[in-house]
């Protein structure tokens, strides 16, 4: 007798319950009652916000160079001959007048030459006033004889010597003339300074030949000096460069030494007019007078050539820029903005220039903006505020000099070309 149908139907009981109860916990699951979702209200920040009001500031630009004379002669020997004197500031760093000897030629060849020509012009006259004796005399007999009226023009010249006196003035002229070139010759033995200046290298001592053309020495003038300025291409809106003469761009070059300070003024005398491919800048040139302080003596030391000295060059005066902390600048230039609805917006921004604290803005700011201060997260954006403290930015004067020195990498791609129209 078989019991295997029983056996069976043991083994899936069990199991038919479970799938049962699975079916009705997920009919439950499914089917429960939704309870009433209570939603918490949002607490406000409390954030310390800037008012920002908008200002008048004069731009300027921060540049450096190196000093170098305005004008600088290679001196060298005009004649040739053994050098028999050298003056006492014919030495490096020597300063030198106008019209100073720096040093002397042998000129006992130079002094002959002058005599010999004064003999040959001496001749030449003798020459002449003989030729035009003769030709008085010709012309005497020429008028003595009637039949000589219808003789020919040229016949005439002839006979008067008139090509014998074109000669000989030719020859007093030539006379001359050598003798003007000996005498320059002469002068020339005596090497003179150019100008006011300062002799910035020696080549030749006392006693040594030199030949024609052989450099002697180096000077330049202490009139005035010059520093090569490199301006970036995206700054150069904000200098006028078309001003000229006394309302060209003031300039101030300073040296800062470990225990002391000193500065110059300078004026733009021109721009070199043309963008260095290589790294986009165009070179202003700086004229400073009197470097040396030897006409106008003052408290500020010498301006010496080769000082390397920081420039600031002042520009264009701008209306309606915003000044506001850095430290309220976000990475991508754009600042965290408590609206009139009390609510936080992220708004961007155009930077122009910054300093040590401030950065300036032209666009994106609006008078009486309040602007979120201190570090501010991304996922509050839209959240509700409460101004805690609002800060008023100091006005520092009505016109407030910029300077551009501290403009970063990040500032340079959203700079935009600013000119006086559109700001």
């Amino acid at each position: 007798m078989s019991i295997q149908p029983k056996q069976t139907h043991k083994l899936t009981q069990p199991v038919t319950i479970i799938f049962i109860a699975i079916i009705i916990a997920t009919l439950l699951f499914i089917n429960r009652p939704e309870q009433d979702k209570q939603s918490l209200p949002e607490t406000p920040i409390s954030l310390e916000a800037y008012s920002v009001f908008s200002e008048t500031v004069e731009m300027s630009i921060q540049s450096q160079g190196m000093v170098q004379p305005s004008t600088e002669t290679l001196l060298a020997a005009e004649v040739q001959g053994r050098i028999i004197e050298v003056g006492e500031n014919f030495v490096a760093g020597g300063k030198i007048s106008q019209g100073d000897t720096l040093l002397r030629i042998d000129d006992l060849a130079y002094r002959t030459a002058v005599i010999r020509a004064k003999a040959a012009l001496a001749q030449a006259e003798t020459e002449l006033a003989e030729e035009r004796g003769r030709a008085e005399v010709a012309f005497q007999d020429w008028s003595r004889h009637k039949k000589n009226s219808s003789r020919s023009e040229q016949a005439k010249q002839l006979a008067l010597r008139e090509p014998q006196i074109n000669e000989s003035i030719a020859k007093l002229n030539a006379a001359k003339a050598d003798l003007e070139h000996a005498r320059e010759q002469l002068k020339r033995t005596n090497v003179i300074a150019p100008y006011d200046g300062i002799i910035k290298n020696r080549f030749v001592d006392l006693g040594q030949h030199v030949s024609l053309g052989m450099n002697l020495g180096l000077c330049f003038s202490t009139e005035k000096a010059k520093v090569r300025l490199p301006i970036a291409e995206h700054k150069l809106e904000l200098i006028d460069l078309k001003q000229s003469g006394d309302s060209s761009p003031e300039i101030i070059l300073s040296v800062d030494l470990p225990q002391s300070s000193h500065q110059w003024s300078a004026r733009l005398s021109h721009s070199e007019g043309v963008i260095d491919e290589r790294n986009r800048m165009l070179y202003l040139i700086a004229e400073i007078i009197d470097p040396y302080q030897l006409k106008n003596p003052n408290n500020n030391p010498p301006l010496r050539i080769g000082t390397f000295v920081s420039a600031k060059i002042f520009g264009k005066k701008i209306d309606e820029i915003f000044r506001i902390p850095q430290t309220v600048l976000q990475p991508d230039d754009s600042v965290w903005i408590i609206g009139d609805d009390g609510k936080l917006e992220r708004r961007a921004i155009n930077i122009i220039m910054t300093d040590s604290e401030y950065a300036f803005i032209n666009e994106g700011l609006y008078e009486k903006d309040k602007i979120a201060s201190g570090y501010v997260e991304s996922s509050v954006l839209g959240r509700e505020v409460n101004v805690a403290r609002l800060i008023k930015i100091p006005n520092l004067s009505p016109q407030t000099s910029i300077n551009s020195q501290s403009l970063t990498e990040n500032n340079f791609s959203s700079l935009k070309t600013l000119s006086a129209d559109t700001l």
